[in-house]
């Protein structure tokens, strides 16, 4: 799942499926990920869990991203220099890479990031 933490810490991922990526448009399969960072020098820290039954979205003009992900996410940190806090898939991200508001559905950002 792309939203893991790859830096100090710890992390485990389990995912199932295919990532399919063209034109804008991304799918990718069920994933589950937890992970916990304390690497605040490269902009990570905090304590995620992820769980997806897949997901789908759109990249449009001008930074906007529109997704399908019916999810449970939950954590509170920085990740990327993003800050993000979601309780069972609500939630919100922001950050110098954009902003985004998340729903147990899926989400709307703006921006280079914000998922």
């Amino acid at each position: 799942h792309e939203n893991v933490m790859k830096s100090s810490g710890i992390n485990a991922e389990y995912g199932a499926g295919a990532q399919w990526k063209s034109l804008g448009v991304e799918a990718e399969g069920p994933c589950a990920a937890a992970s916990a960072s304390n690497d605040i020098k490269n902009g990570n820290f905090g304590a995620f869990s992820e769980a997806s039954v897949g997901r789908a979205e759109v990249k449009g003009p001008l930074g906007v991203r529109a997704r399908v992900e019916p999810n449970l996410d939950t954590g509170l940190g920085v990740q990327g220099g993003q800050l993000k806090a979601k309780v069972l898939g609500f939630g919100f991200s922001l950050g110098g890479g954009g902003i985004g508001i998340s729903t147990p559905l899926g989400g709307l950002g703006f921006g280079n990031s914000g998922k």
